[in-house]
């Protein structure tokens, strides 16, 4: 008995160590494609909740450096050889240049939300472009949409947006004078 626990164990260890390489992967992938052997990961880790929250931290801190990084490449470089172009390129139209970065923006999160709607199977919930998501209060959402909405806020949310907001109130003042 003890021999299979041990084995049961460090199998769950094995999976850890490859989801967690595979998420440090994801950080340099710009297009995330979750494969079922990842999502099948997360799945069986759901047993050992003390590794995955160790696992989901791990991905949120991966995802908010590659946003950080992602944002001033699109800013400053653009996209690979140079399509789309830069957005400071669009820096004499301020309601261009603000405009961009509000697009990046909407598009980087909206792919976020994607990417762990995939991770964790959860299916579309209805939502049409542009309507108005209803959120659940915490305890009274399903523990896959609670993981997600932990997570867009630690990817997306205070570091980050601090980072965003920092970032866009001196480049427009640089730019506009």
């Amino acid at each position: 008995m003890a021999s299979t626990a041990s084995q049961l164990e460090q199998g769950y260890e094995k999976i850890f160590r490859w989801c967690s390489y595979e998420f440090r992967q994801v950080g340099y992938d710009s297009q995330v494609e979750v494969s079922m052997i990842m999502r099948e990961g997360v799945r069986r880790l759901r047993k050992r909740p003390d590794l995955l929250n160790e696992l989901l931290a791990a991905l949120s801190l991966t995802h908010q450096t590659t946003l950080t990084s992602s944002f001033l490449i699109a800013l400053t470089r653009g996209g690979p050889s140079g399509l789309p172009r830069p957005i400071e390129l669009h820096a004499h139209d301020p309601l261009s240049y603000i405009g961009d970065m509000l697009a990046w923006v909407h598009q980087a999160i909206a792919a976020e939300r994607e990417f762990l709607e995939d991770l964790f199977s959860i299916k579309e919930d209805g939502c049409l472009i542009g309507s108005v998501r209803e959120f659940a209060e915490k305890g009274k959402m399903s523990e896959e949409k609670e993981w997600i909405r932990e997570l867009m806020d630690a990817a997306v949310g205070k570091e980050w947006t601090q980072i965003f907001l920092s970032t866009l109130p001196v480049r427009i003042l640089f730019f506009v004078r």
